[in-house]
């Protein structure tokens, strides 16, 4: 009796450490890039009516095909379509990886895609 007992209470002792801590879950975004700042390794990216903003983790991965990109080059990919695999802990995501997928070219995403990138200045080299 005394071991079933100790058993129990182990095993609820376990289960409220499990409980307490929840694994990290990876999710997957789509949407237009509306938004991106190379300082804070963060883009925003529209999905639906609503803006979802993301840090890039130190190893994110971003990729454009099969070409692999910086990080800083998501910021000439403004109005481009993209999905984006990240973590969420509490309200912070935090993106493991970025797949550039070009400028839509119909439906809500090319309209998005019109809107923001006529109200992104063009960047010239200096």
């Amino acid at each position: 009796m005394r071991t079933l007992i100790l058993s129990l209470a182990s095993l609820v002792a376990l289960a409220t450490t499990a409980a307490a801590q929840p694994l990290p879950t990876e999710l997957w975004a789509g949407g237009v890039i509306v938004k991106v700042d190379t300082a804070a390794r963060t883009v925003a990216v529209r999905q639906g009516a609503s803006d979802q903003t993301y840090t890039l983790a130190p190893e994110a991965e971003v990729k454009d095909g099969k070409k692999t990109l910086a990080a800083t080059d998501l910021a000439s990919a403004i109005g481009q379509q993209v999905k984006v695999k990240y973590t969420a802990d509490g309200a912070t995501r935090t993106a493991s990886k970025v797949t550039l997928h070009g400028v839509p070219t119909s439906g809500a995403a090319a309209a998005v895609s019109a809107a923001v990138r006529a109200a992104t200045p063009a960047t010239t080299p200096e």
